[in-house]
């Protein structure tokens, strides 16, 4: 019983809440919404023509600031388990985006942005690291998306969503190998915001312990 007369106040309360009956009137599908404005007035966290993907996107409040501030040119993806109202201007897919098979579908749509083509004629999937897996969206235990090798654990190799390319530097966010150690890890240096560092070795997706790291700064 008590547990049924809490959840009947929370709705009484929710359905009183200002910001739901303004969300109501305004044609938004939750609160959430407000939030999400607040932070782009603070922030300008969404620019027009953007790659936007985002995961637990239900009811589509997100997606529908999203799709008006980033205009008719951007490109937006959403997923989650449970169903959700099409939404002009973005492609909905409904599954767990751990799950391959919705991975592999994220994949497809945005590849153009995450494989974009190298312009030499080779594939542009194809994992720059050991030449034999295929580069695919994956997620991490720790939360966040990454794009990783098809051949883990064999190859470790990960790069950021947006990409990389190699800086002033020429280091690149992947890093310069230097050698390897006793035993046999690489060890490479790369770029960070403070500076350029030393790192042994590659970090694990399935693992919230970080890589050995010196700054050379």
């Amino acid at each position: 019983m008590g547990r049924k007369g809490s959840s009947g106040r929370w709705l009484q309360e929710h359905h009183k809440d200002e910001y739901v009956l303004q969300a109501q009137r305004e044609g938004y599908r939750s609160r959430a919404v407000y939030k999400l404005l607040e932070l782009q007035e603070r922030d300008r966290l969404i620019r027009r023509g953007q790659r936007i993907l985002d995961l637990g996107a239900a009811p589509g409040g997100w997606c529908q600031v999203a799709a008006k501030l980033a205009g008719d040119d951007a490109e937006i993806v959403a997923v989650d388990l449970l169903e959700m109202q099409p939404i002009e201007g973005v492609t909905f897919i409904q599954g767990d985006f751990r799950e391959n098979e919705v991975l592999e579908k994220i994949n497809e749509i945005l590849a153009p942005h995450l494989f974009p083509d190298k312009g030499d004629g080779t594939d542009p999937r194809l994992c720059p690291k050991c030449a034999l897996g295929q580069l695919s969206m994956r997620t991490a235990r720790s939360g966040g998306a990454f794009i990783g090798c098809s051949n883990y654990p064999e190859c470790r190799y990960t790069r950021p969503l947006g990409g990389e390319d190699a800086g002033d530097d020429g280091i690149g966010s992947d890093g310069k190998v230097l050698g390897v150690d006793e035993n046999g890890i690489e060890v490479t240096i790369r770029s960070g915001r403070f500076g350029p560092y030393v790192q042994l070795g590659e970090p694990d997706p399935e693992s919230k312990e970080k890589p050995k790291r010196s700054s050379l700064a």
